[in-house]
């Protein structure tokens, strides 16, 4: 298990194992649903090292729908982009690996 985010208002856990993490949220997520993008409901997330603007850009000249998210953690500013691919599975994009 590693160190999560204080500044997060819900219980949960994050464990790491072979260049792996796995977020765990406490409580009943809910189900991912097309019409609404909420950070909490179940999706896979991909750190991202690339200027996470580009990405934003790219998705507003898509018309992709999203929702932007700050966590902020000892100092350090982490972007989280949330959007649905094509299946309506949730995907994050974020540049997480610059927290500790």
């Amino acid at each position: 298990m590693i160190q999560r985010p204080q500044s997060f208002k819900f219980e949960g856990a994050w464990l790491f194992g072979y260049g792996i993490g796995l977020h765990l949220i406490g409580g009943q997520p809910p189900h991912a649903n097309r019409d609404v993008i909420d950070p909490k409901a179940d999706h896979i997330s991909f750190a991202c090292d690339c200027g996470l603007e580009d990405v934003e850009a790219l998705l507003v000249e898509r018309k992709v729908k999203y929702v932007k998210a700050h966590v902020q953690e000892g100092g350090i500013l982490v972007t989280q982009l949330f959007m649905h691919d094509p299946d309506g599975n949730m995907v994050e994009l974020c540049n997480c690996d610059l927290l500790p």
